[in-house]
């Protein structure tokens, strides 16, 4: 089975300690992926899809502001529309979050590869790699600059503008497996940037089970005498 695009919410951003808002997801064998962008603190307490907790794939934050990039997966989230919700170990700062889903992913929670990358430089444009381990996987990444207007390279999914948050992927299998570039370049003056990088394999169905036969019969390795299975048992004077 192919992985492919499912949906994607911009999601909200507040000063609060709790951010939500709706995602649907639909399909089978799905995978939900929420970034994170908070300033100045890396403070995230907890990430969750209709109450379940999300697993944190990756966090960088950046070394002269403290902001900080987060990416969180969930995989087999339910089907339909349900809330994100993002909150502040201690409600201090300004944060935001958009959300992206796909179908056809393997079902685990250990991604094929993850990574973080920042811009010390503040050069343009900003660019990760990441290699993909298996055959056939899908790339996502989590970005966001300071205060700077971006541009995906690559085919941008969701993003909250008040914050410069997005999330982009290739649009497409990564085969064979190897190395994958995703980037973005920014408008006017000086960026530090952070991003959070994974792949994500297919979901491969079970192959079928080799079961021996005999006339259409499925048969077990059992001992016989003239066709006739026998056990293993003692016997005195002719009895068992």
């Amino acid at each position: 089975m192919a992985i492919a695009y499912d949906a994607a919410s911009n999601g909200a951003d507040s000063a609060t300690g709790t951010v939500t808002w709706s995602h649907t997801c639909g399909g089978s064998n799905r995978m939900l992926f929420v970034g994170v962008f908070i300033l100045g603190v890396d403070n995230i307490s907890t990430v969750k899809y209709n109450t379940v907790s999300m697993t944190q794939i990756g966090k960088k934050t950046m070394p002269t502001s403290g902001n900080t990039i987060y990416l969180y997966a969930l995989q087999n989230p339910d089907t339909g529309a349900h809330t994100v919700e993002i909150v502040q170990a201690y409600p201090m700062a300004i944060f935001a979050g958009c959300s992206v889903s796909y179908t056809g992913v393997k079902q685990s929670i250990t991604l094929d590869a993850s990574g973080t990358a920042v811009n010390e430089t503040a050069s343009s444009p900003y660019q990760q790699s990441l290699n993909s381990v298996a055959d056939n996987c899908w790339h996502i990444m989590a970005y966001s600059g300071v205060a700077r207007t971006s541009t995906a390279q690559d085919t941008s999914r969701a993003n909250n503008a008040n914050t410069y948050l997005q999330m982009e992927d290739k649009n497409s299998a990564k085969t064979p497996a190897g190395s994958v570039t995703l980037g973005y370049t920014f408008t006017g003056g000086t960026n530090i940037s952070a991003s959070v990088m994974a792949s994500f394999a297919p979901y491969v169905p079970p192959g079928p089970i080799n079961v021996k036969t005999f006339n259409g019969l499925a048969a077990a390795s059992v001992k016989t005498v003239n066709g006739l299975a026998i056990a293993s048992v003692k016997a005195k004077n002719g009895l068992a």
